[in-house]
């Protein structure tokens, strides 16, 4: 697949930074109700996959492979999704290296390569991940008294 040509100047973080920006509108909006226009939602959707076709090559030659393209794929629903194996065998961020926030891995219980996750910024995991606690689990409908949570996690700062 040819890389688009790209204004001068231009770069992939400018144009991540662009998407996590509507992805924070988009939740912001949301709110505990998780509704947005489903309109907005595909173009958002349609536009991060064409970011990762565009400066992720695994996974442009993936999408390929199952003749997935930018310009191609009209729905979200075509968009091909990328087997967790593929987390273990290849660096799936699109992002340099030295811009690595944080990384999660699996627990390798298949005992195979433990996949991992590269993030540049916590941002977005936050802002989507604790609306979706307290509308899952902490309901505001539940008269019953405060749960007790029990959780086997490492310590964040030793991971």
């Amino acid at each position: 697949m040819a890389a688009e040509p790209r204004p001068l100047g231009y770069d992939e973080r400018l144009e991540a930074a662009g998407l996590d920006r509507r992805i924070l509108d988009l939740l912001e909006r949301a709110g505990r109700t998780w509704r947005a226009d489903a309109g907005e939602v595909e173009a958002l959707l349609l536009d991060l996959f064409a970011h990762q076709a565009r400066w992720n090559p695994a996974y442009a030659r993936y999408a390929a492979a199952r003749g997935a393209a930018p310009g191609r794929v009209a729905r979200w629903q075509e968009i091909p999704p990328v087997p967790a194996r593929a987390f273990a065998m290849l660096r799936m961020a699109t992002f340099p290296p030295e811009a690595l926030a944080r990384t999660f891995r699996s627990s390798g219980t298949t005992g195979g390569p433990r996949s991992a996750l590269e993030l540049d910024t916590l941002e977005l995991y936050d802002a989507a991940l604790l609306p979706a606690f307290v509308r899952h689990l902490l309901p505001e409908e539940d008269p019953a008294p405060p749960a007790a949570w029990v959780a086997l996690l490492p310590d964040p700062a030793q991971v």
